[in-house]
């Protein structure tokens, strides 16, 4: 058997992995989570553009799928289960049913409850520039 390398596979650190974390969703018991609970986006290299191998400058593109949110909820997106890089409501990240959030003190604010079949979160290094879609 022989193979060829076609391109190289960026290499993922897992505490680069991406949770919404906080109320808008139900915990594994079905009810409200709470900031002790994370929900998990799972890394996507068909979304991810990486730019530059040695930095691992680029775009990086976790996913989830069937996310309900609930009505009235609040949720921020943090980094590796730790609160030391976390993205709360900048309007012009949100793309999407971007009527559906609003800022609630930094937090993201769900209106409405609703069932996104797929929600994607790029973050960009070593930019540090993100946005939110379903």
């Amino acid at each position: 058997m022989k193979f060829t390398k076609t391109s190289d596979i960026p290499i993922i650190d897992p505490s680069t992995l991406f949770q919404f974390n906080w109320n808008a969703f139900n915990n594994t018991s079905g009810v409200p989570a709470n900031w002790d609970y994370d929900l998990d986006m799972a890394y996507n290299a068909a979304l991810s553009t990486v730019t530059d191998q040695t930095t691992k400058f680029g775009t990086y593109a976790f996913k989830a799928t069937n996310v309900s949110l609930l009505a009235g909820g609040d949720f921020k997106i943090r980094k590796g289960h730790d609160w030391a890089v976390n993205f709360g409501y900048v309007a012009a990240n949100i793309k999407g049913d971007i009527a559906n959030f609003v800022d609630d003190g930094g937090n993201i604010k769900v209106v409405a409850a609703a069932t996104y079949s797929t929600v994607v979160f790029k973050y960009t290094q070593p930019t540090a520039t993100w946005i939110y879609f379903h």
